[in-house]
């Protein structure tokens, strides 16, 4: 406000998207959210703050589904606590359950953590059909390399976002074969633009672009978008645009 700021775009993580849209609202500026997907902080009633990723708890649901179609039966669950994946994993377990499979293990582990051993092992002796990690980059590399190690291969195993994210592929090679992730955006996909980004991202960056670049680049092209749509910078005019 101090500033005569015209145009926010929120800040990285839903806990830290909490805080600062606080001032957004209360001085009823749109703030567009790139990176804040939990589920409570669509729950407020802010009028003023845009999401724009996917909601947290539809992250893993896809899982799901694609056990079922092929028939597996157990599910087993071990997931970074953050607050994000306490809203992720709950609502995979209860489509899970509904959808007929029996889920085996779950649990939490600390961010940070760097020996995922024990936990596997007890996961392996449940001999679970379905692995599913809610995991970042670099415990999405650890969780595979350590099933690995421990020759445990469920007939699914899905390593969370950190599985997408180019890093997992250069640290895993053919390990990464076969494993599962989510992700919020691909840079395979034939949406308008999107190659054009790519390319320049990569020539700009010397590197490929992940869901984080996307995503942001996304929320300034609809913001962009809604100004001139509204051909003011009245906030109200802007919000009515993207709502």
């Amino acid at each position: 406000v101090d500033d005569k700021v015209d145009l926010v775009v929120g800040p990285y993580s839903t806990p830290v998207t909490a805080a600062a849209s606080t001032v957004t609202e209360k001085y009823k500026k749109v703030m567009v959210a790139p990176m804040a997907a939990g589920d409570a902080l669509w729950k407020r009633g802010y009028r003023y703050l845009i999401q724009t990723l996917t909601p947290s708890s539809l992250y893993y649901i896809g899982v799901v589904d694609i056990a079922v179609e092929r028939g597996l039966k157990t599910l087993a669950l071990f997931s970074e606590d953050s607050e994000a994946l306490r809203v992720t994993i709950p609502a995979v377990v209860d489509v899970a359950q509904k959808k007929g499979l029996t889920v085996v293990h779950n649990e939490y582990f600390p961010r940070g953590t760097t020996d995922f051993s024990a936990v596997l092992t007890r996961i392996k002796a449940l001999r679970a059909d379905v692995l599913i990690c809610g995991c970042y980059e670099p415990e999405s590399v650890l969780s595979v390399r350590q099933s690995k190690e421990l020759d445990y291969s469920p007939k699914l195993l899905f390593a969370g976002h950190g599985a997408a994210v180019p890093e997992f592929y250069k640290a895993l090679g053919k390990d990464a074969e076969f494993v599962l992730a989510s992700d919020h955006w691909d840079a395979r996909m034939r949406t308008p633009g999107n190659a054009e980004f790519v390319e320049r991202f990569k020539k700009k960056y010397g590197r490929e672009p992940n869901y984080h670049a996307a995503g942001t680049y996304g929320a300034m092209q609809v913001l962009e978008a809604a100004v001139k749509k509204a051909g003011a910078l009245d906030q109200d005019r802007i919000r009515a645009t993207l709502v």
